[in-house]
């Protein structure tokens, strides 16, 4: 895009020095066409006295002599008048004609006046020919910086957009793979954790069923004690032996022996050991239970962490390919944009040589043509003067 900028800038500075060209050669043409004309009064006077010279000397014999003093007089003159006017006009041709005139006879003359004519036709062919391709060479030079102008931009924008989504494409990968890090990293912490977990519980419960062992084995030995022993007989009391038997008919004699009844608080006791006991069972069944919803959720846990992991790296997969792809498209496009920015600049150095070929013919065109066929008439007249007829 710079280098088009600069061939612009070129181009300005081109049409610039192309007005003032123009300028210069509109006076040089007004210079030119006065030459022009004052060539073809040249040649017409010369013709004239070549002409009348001719007539003269068809008279009778009696006008011989003069008729030879008036012919080589009318060579001079005639001779003269064209070198004039090929010194004002710088014709070459002209210059030569001037020169056939005192040396040759007129029909030479006139032939020479055929082969410019011959010469001047060809140079309005050619130059028809030069104009007709330099406008057609203009206009498709045009037409095609254009198109090429165009498909710059299109190439730009499209390079834009895919930098763009390229960038996008870049920053989902990166999240991607953060993402599956961090999905990596939670496993393994929750690995950890229920490692620990499950330690904890294994203490637990070890202890908590070491703990059921040990209370179960404490009441057994209770209930079995107090079961053998539920009617063991103690010794009366001095005071229940000294009371009157009379009066009690169920006093006992000093020394007999009375029935011993468990401890009262034997039951209270037992019955808390067996509450302690079935607490710790619940704790226990209620750490298995925990155990087990921890375990679930942990394997749930890492296999939809696993499934996310798969997902994403299949993503990862499909967005590395999809950067691959614009990738190569953003350096086709680029290469394409080179490509395209060194067809403008050939353009441009065309369109710079076009006008250095063609201005000139272009802007001289019409009044080019107006002096050849001025001067093709000029010298038709002069042939047909000099052969005795008009047309």
């Amino acid at each position: 895009l710079e280098d088009t900028q600069r061939d612009m800038e070129s181009d300005s500075t081109f049409l610039e020095n192309l007005k003032t060209n123009c300028k210069k050669q509109d006076q040089e043409y007004t210079e030119r066409s006065r030459t022009r004309a004052d060539e073809a009064k040249a040649v017409s006077e010369a013709i004239s006295i070549l002409t009348e010279q001719e007539q003269q000397t068809e008279e009778g014999q009696a006008f011989v002599q003069v008729r030879s003093r008036l012919s080589a007089r009318a060579r001079i003159s005639a001779a003269e008048i064209l070198r004039n006017a090929a010194s004002r006009t710088g014709s070459v041709d002209l210059s030569f004609l001037a020169s056939s005139i005192r040396l040759d006879s007129f029909t030479k003359v006139k032939e020479a006046m055929n082969k410019m004519i011959d010469t001047l036709k060809r140079q309005q062919s050619d130059e028809v020919k030069q104009k007709t391709f330099c406008e057609k060479e203009f206009h498709s030079n045009e037409m095609e910086t254009a198109e090429k102008e165009n498909e710059t931009d299109e190439i730009a924008s499209r390079v834009a957009t895919l930098e763009s989504d390229m960038d996008v494409t870049a920053k989902r990968i990166e999240e991607l793979e953060a993402e599956i890090s961090d999905a990596r990293v939670e496993i393994q912490k929750a690995g950890q954790e229920r490692l620990n977990e499950n330690k904890e519980f294994q203490k637990h419960v070890s202890e908590d069923n070491a703990t059921i062992k040990m209370v179960a084995k404490a009441i057994s030995r209770l209930q079995e004690f107090y079961s053998e022993h539920s009617f063991l007989q103690q010794p009366a009391s001095v005071s229940e032996a000294s009371s009157d038997s009379r009066s009690n008919s169920k006093a006992t004699i000093p020394g007999q022996l009375n029935k011993v009844k468990p401890n009262e608080n034997s039951n209270a006791v037992l019955t808390l050991m067996e509450k302690f006991l079935d607490e710790t069972r619940a704790s226990v069944k209620e750490a298995l239970a925990t155990e087990k919803a921890a375990q679930t959720d942990y394997v749930s846990f890492v296999h939809d962490s696993n499934a996310m992991i798969d997902s994403k790296t299949r993503e990862v997969v499909e967005k590395k390919d999809l950067s691959a792809k614009q990738a190569e498209e953003h350096s086709q496009f680029a290469s394409d944009g080179e490509e395209n920015d060194d067809a403008i600049k050939g353009l441009a150095e065309y369109l710079q040589r076009l006008h250095r070929t063609c201005d000139a013919t272009l802007a001289d065109f019409t009044s080019n043509q107006k002096a050849r066929t001025d001067e093709m008439d000029s010298i038709r007249e002069a042939i047909a003067v000099l052969s005795g007829s008009s047309r």
